[in-house]
């Protein structure tokens, strides 16, 4: 477990530890990409 708050590099990017949060889609904006309402 130690590992992943270690910090690593990939290419010239130094990231602080390994947690990675992947892309999601919400469905939530408006037409023109604001956030709406139910977004908030």
């Amino acid at each position: 477990m130690k590992q992943l708050f270690e910090k690593t590099k990939i290419n010239q990017i130094e990231l602080k530890n390994r947690f990675v949060r992947s892309a999601t889609w919400e469905g939530l904006a408006n037409p023109d990409g604001s956030c709406s309402d139910d977004h908030y």
